[in-house]
């Protein structure tokens, strides 16, 4: 318990405080993390949460996968809604609202999620807990994105950003079922490939091709350092 409070707690530490850890990094260094932490999530994406949802297909059936282009498609047509339906006097602030709705939810989820995985082992968690880092101060979904109105109201902005310890709570007091649990899963999954793509990887020119091999091999070893120390094949 102790544990998943704590990846909770930092979890809503970073998300408070992520803009002002990412603007105190140059934008040379920046774009170095961000390639390296792209490596990370596409490595913990193809090795990890893929297959572990695999135990969800005996649980749920193939319908699992509906929940993953569910997650995906949430998240891709809330943004492509507002920047074709808003007026463009409203849409900036519509799409920050926008965005605060699915912060929030996206957080929460995840705080559940960690409590399942840690129970199953600490590596498991632990390996959940480094690429949603990552995401959490580069992504899209971060606090940088959210309305400037809403970051300047102190109290607005705290209660957003424990959405991840209010998850671990939740999780920790409130039993889920196996189906709920991989639903929830299937659907970060969808929503991590829409963040990850959208606002990890970097884009035609920009980026590091060293740093992002650098982060795929290096997660990829560990991935497989953790398989033999589980004997999880």
């Amino acid at each position: 318990m102790i544990v998943e409070l704590t990846v909770g707690l930092v979890l809503t530490i970073v998300n408070y405080f992520g803009e002002l850890l990412t603007e105190k990094i140059k934008a040379h260094s920046r774009s170095k993390m961000i390639s390296f932490g792209a490596g990370i999530s596409i490595s913990y994406l193809f090795l990890l949460l893929l297959p572990d949802l695999y135990e969800g297909v005996s649980v749920i059936n193939k319908v699992i996968f509906i929940y993953i282009l569910f997650g995906f498609s949430v998240f891709h047509a809330l943004e492509k809604h507002i920047y074709q339906h808003v007026d463009r006097e409203r849409l900036h602030i519509e799409l920050k609202e926008a965005h605060s709705l699915a912060f929030f939810i996206y957080h929460f989820t995840l705080g559940l999620v960690a409590v399942r995985l840690f129970a199953v082992n600490i590596f498991s968690g632990i390996l959940f807990f480094i690429p949603i880092t990552f995401h959490t101060l580069v992504s899209g979904v971060s606090m940088e994105e959210i309305h400037y109105k809403i970051k300047e109201r102190t109290i607005i902005r705290f209660l957003l950003s424990l959405a991840p310890l209010a998850g671990v709570l939740f999780g920790l007091t409130v039993n889920i079922s196996q189906i709920v649990f991989f639903m929830i899963l299937a659907f970060i999954i969808g929503a991590f490939v829409y963040i990850t793509i959208r606002d990890i990887l970097p884009k035609e020119k920009k980026g590091y091709l060293e740093y992002f091999l650098t982060g795929v091999i290096f997660y990829s070893i560990a991935i497989v350092a953790v398989w033999f120390f589980t004997g999880n094949f």
